[in-house]
C-alpha cells in the first residue's frame, strides 16, 4: 500500500538531512512548520539563505518550496522572490542560462501582480542583463540593463541606479566601447559626490583609471587611479588600497617602468602580509618577480616568483601557477640554465592545460618553441611552433574566418540566384515567344474574320515582348557595369597586393641578412617602412570589406538624432595623431546644437573618409570642419588647403576609375572606394554631397544631411 504524502511533508524530508545544523535553523524548522500561507515562504526564504555554502541542497530546496508555493499562495511577490532565489542558487554553479531561465519566471510573476514591485522587477531585469552578458549576448544585455535603469529612475532609487549603470558600463568595456564605458562609469561618479559617498567614488574613480589603462591610455589612467587612493586613505580601507597600489604597479609595469612598478607593488605587498591574505600575497610576488626579471635582477627575481610557486603550489589556482613556472623558465634561460628553464617551462604548459586556458597554453607553447630553438633542438622547436600557430589561429582568427566564409558563401548564393533570376526570365521570353507562334498560326487559319482581333493581340504581344527585352538588355548592362567595376577594383587591389607583399619579401631579406651577420641594429630604419605598409594595406582591405558588404547586403540606415560635434570630435581624436604627423592643423566651427537625423555608422564613415583624405592630401596646412543650419538640412563642409585636384578629376571623384586614385603627400595609398561609399551613405541617408577643388589650392567636399 502506497502512502501519499502531503507537499508540506515532502518539502520536510527533503530540508531535513542538512538543513538543522544550527540552533537558528532549528527555530526556523519550527516556525515555517507552525506558518501558514506567505508567512511560511518568508520563513523558507530565511532556510535557503542558511544554504548558501551548499548551492546544490540550495537548488532542491528552493525548487520544493516553489512547488508548494504555486499550490498555496499562486500569484504572490513570494513566489517571485522564490524563483529569484533559485536563480542565485544556479549562479553559485556557474548555471547562467538556468538563473536566467528562474529571472524569467520570476519577473512573469511580479509584472501581473496588483501591487507593482518596482524596485524587485528592476533588480531582477539588471541581474538577468548580467546573466545574458556572461553568456556573450550583448544584445540581450543591454537590453534589460536599460529596462532596470528606467524602472530605478521612475522610483528615483540612486543607489540601484549607480549599480545598474556600473553592470551597463561592464557590457561596453567587454565589448571594447570604452568612451561609452567611460561616460557611464563618470555618470555613477556624479551621483557618488552628489552622496558624499567616498568608498564609491573611490571605487568609480578606479574603474574609469581601469577603462583607460585597457584603451592604453596609461598616464590618464594613471591619474585616476591615484585620486582614487587619496580617497581610500581618508577613510582608512587597507584591503581595497593594497588591490589600488597594486593597479598602479601593473600600469608601470606595462608601460615598461620596472622600477616605479616594484615600488607599489611592494606598498601592496606589505598590506597583503598585514592583512594576512595568501593569496593576494602570491600575486604580489609574481608582479615583483617579474618586474625584477625585466630588470635583469635575476637574483630577486628568483626569490620573489619562488615564493610566490610556493602560496600557489597547494592550490588548483593552475592559471597562476603556470604563469609563475613560466616566468621562472624565462628567468633560467637568461641564467643560461638550460635544464631547470626546460622543467620549469613544461610544467608552465601541463599547468595551462590543466586549468584548460587558451591564452596561457598558447603563450607556454611560445615560450617552448623560443627555447628549443635557442637551445639548438629544432624538432622539438618546430612541433612547439606548430602547437602555437595552430593555438593562436583558433583564439584569433577563428571569428575573422568564420565571417569571410560566411561572406564568401552569400557571395556566392547571391551570385547563383541573380543567374537563376536570368535564365527563369529568359525562359519566360521563350515560352512567351513560343506561344505568339502558336496563336499566330491559329489566327491565320482562322481567317479573315478574325484578323482585327488577332492584329491587336500581335500588337499587345510585340510590345509586352519588346519592354521585357528593353528591361533585360538595361538589366545586362547593369551587370556589365558592375563586373567591369568589379574587375576594375580587383585589379587595383591585386596590384597593391602584390607590390605590399613584394615590400615584406624585399624586407624578410634585409632582416634575414642582417640577423645572419649579427647586425639586428640595422634593422630600425626599415621598421617605420614595414609599419606604413602594414597600416596602407590594412585601411586598403578594410575598405575593400566595406564596400563589398554595401554591394552584397546594400544599406539600411538606423537613423537616430546625433549631436554633430560630439561625432566630429570622436572622428578628429581617432585622425589627431595622423594630422600632427603631417603637421596638419585641425580647425573646428560646428554649432553645439546642430543636430541630424542619420544612421551613427554611416556618419562616422563619412566623417572618418572625408577628414582622413583632406589630412592625406595636405602637409603642413590646414583642415577645416565647420556646419550650419539651412531650412531643413544641417550643412557639413570639410576644406583643406592641400593640392587641389583638376578638372578632369574633380568630374569622376565618385567613381572607381584608377585616373581618380592617387597617393597623399605622404606616400600614403588609396583603393578609389572611399568617396564612392561616401557618396552611398550620404543618399541613402536622405542626403547629398557636392565638391569643389582647384589644383594646388586645396579641395572643400559639402555634405547636405536633414534634420530630425
Amino acid at each position: 500500500m502506497i502512502l501519499k504524502k502531503s507537499p508540506l511533508t515532502l518539502l520536510l524530508i527533503v530540508i531535513s538531512p542538512f538543513l538543522f545544523a544550527s540552533s537558528d535553523v532549528d527555530s526556523l524548522e519550527q516556525l515555517f512548520a507552525k506558518q501558514k500561507g506567505a508567512d511560511r515562504f518568508e520563513t523558507g526564504l530565511q532556510l535557503c539563505d542558511s544554504m548558501v555554502e551548499e548551492p546544490e541542497q540550495q537548488i532542491d530546496f528552493a525548487k520544493s518550496l516553489i512547488l508548494l508555493a504555486k499550490k498555496e499562495i499562486p500569484g504572490s511577490i513570494q513566489l517571485a522572490r522564490l524563483h529569484h532565489k533559485l536563480s542565485d542558487s544556479y549562479i553559485l554553479l556557474d548555471s547562467f542560462e538556468q538563473s536566467s531561465q528562474q529571472l524569467h519566471y520570476a519577473i512573469e510573476v511580479a509584472e501581473k501582480l496588483s501591487t507593482f514591485d518596482t524596485i524587485f522587477i528592476a533588480e531582477v531585469y539588471s541581474e538577468l542583463g548580467l546573466n545574458y552578458n556572461e553568456l556573450g549576448d550583448n544584445s540581450n544585455a543591454k537590453k534589460n540593463l536599460l529596462l532596470s535603469i528606467d524602472l530605478f529612475e521612475k522610483v528615483g532609487n540612486s543607489d540601484g541606479l549607480a549599480d545598474v549603470k556600473n553592470d551597463l558600463a561592464v557590457v561596453f568595456h567587454d565589448q571594447g566601447k570604452y568612451p561609452e564605458a567611460i561616460s557611464l562609469f563618470n555618470e555613477v561618479y556624479q551621483m557618488d559626490l552628489a552622496a558624499g559617498d567616498k568608498r564609491n567614488q573611490s571605487s568609480s574613480l578606479n574603474n574609469i583609471g581601469r577603462m583607460y589603462v585597457d584603451w592604453k591610455k596609461y598616464e590618464t589612467g594613471l591619474d585616476y587611479y591615484f585620486r582614487s587612493i587619496e580617497l581610500l586613505d581618508t577613510i582608512a580601507d587597507k584591503e581595497v588600497l593594497g588591490i589600488r597600489y597594486n593597479n598602479i604597479g601593473m600600469v608601470y609595469q606595462l608601460m615598461g617602468k620596472h622600477r616605479e612598478a616594484i615600488i607599489w607593488f611592494e606598498k601592496a605587498r606589505k598590506i597583503d602580509q598585514e592583512e594576512n591574505n595568501s593569496i593576494k600575497l602570491g600575486i604580489r610576488f609574481c608582479n615583483i618577480g617579474n618586474s625584477y626579471l625585466a630588470l635583469g635582477d635575476f637574483k630577486n627575481a628568483r626569490i620573489n616568483l619562488e615564493k610566490s610557486l610556493a602560496i600557489f603550489s597547494n592550490s588548483n589556482m593552475y592559471s597562476r601557477i603556470s604563469k609563475v613556472y613560466g616566468s621562472l623558465g624565462s628567468l633560467f634561460l637568461s641564467e643560461g640554465n638550460f635544464l631547470a628553464a626546460e622543467k620549469h617551462l613544461l610544467h608552465s604548459l601541463e599547468m595551462a592545460e590543466k586549468g584548460e586556458n587558451i591564452p596561457e597554453i598558447s603563450g607556454g607553447y611560445s615560450k617552448l618553441y623560443q627555447f628549443y630553438k635557442q637551445t639548438g633542438n629544432h624538432k622539438k622547436a618546430l612541433d612547439y611552433y606548430e602547437l602555437f600557430t595552430a593555438a593562436n589561429d583558433s583564439i584569433y582568427n577563428l571569428q575573422a574566418s568564420k565571417q569571410i566564409e560566411e561572406l564568401e558563401a552569400q557571395y556566392q548564393n547571391e551570385k547563383k540566384e541573380a543567374e537563376i533570376t536570368r535564365l527563369e526570365k529568359e525562359n519566360e521570353l521563350k515560352i512567351k515567344e513560343l506561344t505568339f507562334r502558336k496563336r499566330e498560326r491559329n489566327w491565320a487559319i482562322a481567317g479573315a474574320l478574325l484578323f482585327l482581333v488577332a492584329a491587336g493581340s500581335l500588337f499587345f504581344l510585340f510590345s509586352t515582348v519588346k519592354k521585357q527585352k528593353a528591361k533585360l538588355s538595361e538589366q545586362n548592362l547593369e551587370l556589365d557595369r558592375l563586373n567591369k567595376t568589379l574587375n576594375r577594383l580587383f585589379a587595383i587591389i591585386s596590384h597593391d597586393l602584390r607590390n605590399a607583399t613584394a615590400a615584406y619579401q624585399s624586407s624578410a631579406k634585409v632582416i634575414e641578412h642582417h640577423l645572419g651577420k649579427g647586425q639586428p641594429e640595422k634593422l630600425l630604419p626599415i621598421a617605420a617602412e614595414i609599419n606604413a605598409n602594414a597600416k596602407n594595406l590594412s585601411a586598403m582591405l578594410e575598405k575593400l570589406l566595406q564596400w563589398a558588404a554595401i554591394q552584397m547586403k546594400g544599406i539600411s540606415p538606423d537613423r537616430e538624432n546625433l549631436s554633430v560635434s560630439e561625432e566630429v570630435e570622436k572622428v578628429i581624436n581617432l585622425l589627431k595623431n595622423d594630422a600632427e604627423k603631417k603637421g596638419n592643423n585641425i580647425v573646428t566651427d560646428v554649432g553645439a546644437d546642430h543636430k541630424i537625423y542619420c544612421d551613427r555608422e554611416s556618419f562616422s564613415l563619412i566623417l572618418r573618409n572625408l577628414i582622413g583624405n583632406a589630412n592625406k592630401f595636405t602637409s603642413e596646412g590646414e583642415v577645416a570642419i565647420s556646419s550650419k543650419k539651412d531650412g531643413q538640412y544641417v550643412i557639413l563642409s570639410i576644406s583643406d588647403t592641400g593640392c587641389g585636384m583638376p578638372k578632369q578629376m574633380v568630374e569622376g571623384i565618385f567613381k572607381s576609375d584608377k585616373e581618380n586614385i592617387r597617393q597623399g603627400t605622404s606616400g600614403e595609398k588609396g583603393t578609389g572606394l572611399g568617396l564612392m561609399m561616401v557618396k552611398e551613405h550620404v543618399e541613402k541617408n536622405g542626403g547629398s554631397i557636392t565638391v569643389e577643388s582647384e589644383e594646388g589650392k586645396g579641395t572643400a567636399f559639402t555634405v547636405f544631411l536633414p534634420l530630425k
